[in-house]
């Protein structure tokens, strides 16, 4: 197998990776229960929040936002009508327990972006008033 050979086979697993596209990687069990074991302190969660907000809209979806120097790993819970509200999260475990009992699907916002009907809904709230 020549040079040429292994980078059209690399080329054909970077497509697959692509194409797979908005899903979102949850976080490696191993770095959650490290913080935990170490009683790392992350921000409040506001699961109740959470919670109401996905069950007293439609067809929700959940963008999560990466930790970063600045910001704290967070939820951008995006409804059908294009309504939406930030959460921090002090780990991914709940936005991953709403997956199965809720049927939430996440997205990674770094790799797919936010929805057009995110920036409709604003664009009408701020004519409104």
């Amino acid at each position: 197998m020549g040079f040429r050979d292994r980078f059209e086979d690399l080329g054909k697993i970077v497509a697959r990776q692509s194409a797979v596209g908005g899903r979102y990687e949850f976080e490696p069990r191993r770095d959650r229960m490290s913080r935990r074991i170490k009683g790392v302190q992350g921000p409040p969660e506001d699961r109740a929040g959470i919670l109401r907000f996905v069950e007293s809209r439609e067809s929700v979806e959940a963008y999560v936002e990466p930790k970063t120097v600045m910001h704290p790993l967070s939820v951008v819970l995006v409804a059908g009508d294009g309504e939406n509200r930030r959460f921090e999260l002090f780990d991914d475990a709940y936005v991953r327990e709403l997956t199965r009992t809720h049927g939430l699907k996440v997205f990674d916002a770094v790799r797919v972006g936010y929805p057009q009907r995110m920036r409709d809904h604003a664009k009408r709230t701020r004519a409104q008033g």
